[in-house]
């Protein structure tokens, strides 16, 4: 990967977003824009996006959007030739860096899963202090990108067994955490079936116990009748 140290000012209506941006993550908070925009507003910009060869934005999309609210005709770059990988690499751990902590569980669990991937970590790989291969990344360098734990970053990876919908349930913080892992162990099927139950009974924020209840009407591995257990039928 090479960051050119040139600055360079384009036309900012040449530039585009990252296709994968908002996949990785979530807006600014509100105040957090705010103090961006007055930022900006006040100073300038002071970070120069930095760009493909394309004109596509790998960092700087908050930057991009209030430069074009102040009215910006063009704005200041610095071009990255890179592979597709370190590309994606770039996207999260440089916006990582600049925006702090993400605050949606699925949007981090897909961080830590392109940082497996880009760094060619395996899950099963032994942790940094049995490692052998000197230089090359394992999966306890993953968790210290995060300043998580081992066994945090593998929970995180679980939410990505879970299918889309309960995804987005998770993002909306409409699951408990313990109970978002309960979640990733059954089939799809299970899953789907599942999101219908929710959906009809229309639950405010799921704990692990109304989890299991459920997965067990749908599994016939308990049939509850009494009392208010008959809100977890299917």
């Amino acid at each position: 990967m090479k960051i050119h140290e040139h600055i360079q000012e384009i036309p900012i209506h040449t530039l585009s977003e990252h296709p994968l941006n908002t996949e990785y993550h979530s807006e600014l908070a509100s105040s957090e824009y705010e103090l961006l925009y007055e930022d900006i507003k006040t100073n300038g910009l002071q970070h120069p996006l930095l760009i493909n060869n394309d004109n596509v934005i790998l960092s700087g999309h908050a930057r991009w959007q209030i430069c074009k609210q102040l009215d910006y005709e063009t704005v200041k770059t610095r071009l990255v030739e890179c592979s597709t990988d370190e590309e994606l690499e770039l996207l999260v751990l440089e916006n990582k860096t600049r925006r702090g902590s993400e605050q949606d569980l699925i949007k981090i669990a897909k961080q830590i899963k392109l940082h497996y991937e880009c760094w060619g970590v395996s899950p099963g790989r032994k942790s940094a202090h049995n490692a052998q291969d000197g230089d090359i990344k394992n999966r306890h360098d993953v968790a210290l990108a995060f300043d998580k734990s081992d066994s945090q970053i593998r929970r995180y990876l679980q939410l990505l067994s879970l299918n889309r919908n309960l995804q987005d349930l998770v993002s909306e913080e409409k699951i408990t955490l313990m109970g978002r892992v309960e979640l990733s162990g059954p089939s799809a099927d299970t899953q789907d079936k599942f999101y219908e139950c929710i959906q009809q009974k229309g639950f405010p924020k799921l704990t692990v116990q109304h989890i299991k209840k459920i997965i067990e009407s749908i599994t016939g591995v308990e049939e509850n009748t009494q009392g208010d257990d008959n809100t977890y039928s299917t």
